[in-house]
């Protein structure tokens, strides 16, 4: 079972295809959760979702000192 994170508030952003390429390699990514930290000092946790095929973004979690957390996800399509 995962940790509870009743109560955590944190905006939700999408990244992934959206970022430009133009942009990585070029600490934004450090700079945005750097600014989310700031800016939201009550909040306890961050919990991030990542494909495993997202080898750089998962390099760039763990230098930000994210670490797994191994928990079953699981969805049912119902339509579309």
């Amino acid at each position: 079972r995962a940790p509870s994170d009743e109560g955590a508030v944190a905006p939700r952003a999408t990244g992934g295809e959206n970022t430009r390429h133009a942009a990585r390699g070029k600490g934004c990514g450090t700079k945005v959760f750097a600014w989310i930290e700031e800016h939201y000092p009550e909040v306890r946790r961050i919990r991030l979702e990542v494909t495993r095929e997202n080898t750089r973004a998962i390099s760039l979690y763990e230098r930000l000192g994210y670490a797994p957390l191994e928990y079953c996800q699981m969805v049912k399509q119902l339509r579309g």
